[in-house]
């Protein structure tokens, strides 16, 4: 049977992200998002979701994302319940990222490639080699 559970979550993100590298080396990022949804009575009920990014992803989010920024995260859903040492119960959703980007729908996003230290650029190729004579 197959299962679906991926989301998109649009929202602002509470704090600046968080970077860890963990001993293999693997990049995890970590950030929480703030969605405000409207009711009847008019007023806001705010939902928190916390995000997980891996690897590559991770490292971006965490140059590019600032707290207060207003981003999309797309990825799979997971649900946690524990119980505190208090014994009450508690439950969490986490979003676990495969991609997530700056919303433009309020504000325009500053984009540029600066080529500073943690910048990535595409690898530079060597020009071909063409021969003096036609191989024909």
């Amino acid at each position: 049977m197959a299962f679906d559970n991926t989301t998109t979550i649009i929202g602002n993100i509470t704090a600046d992200p968080e970077l860890h590298f963990g001993a293999t080396g693997t990049a995890r990022c970590t950030f929480s998002i703030a969605w405000n949804q409207k009711r009847r009575e008019g007023e806001d009920e705010v939902h928190y979701f916390r995000v997980t990014a891996w690897g590559d992803l991770a490292e971006n989010a965490a140059e590019s994302f600032r707290k207060g920024n207003r981003v999309w995260v797309y990825g799979r859903l997971n649900h946690s319940k524990w119980d505190t040492p208090n014994g009450e119960k508690r439950s969490a959703v986490e979003v676990s990222a495969e991609d997530a980007g700056l919303s433009v729908r309020w504000r325009p996003a500053n984009v540029s490639e600066t080529g500073s230290v943690g910048s990535r650029s595409a690898p530079q190729m060597p020009e071909p080699q063409v021969p003096d004579y036609e191989p024909f």
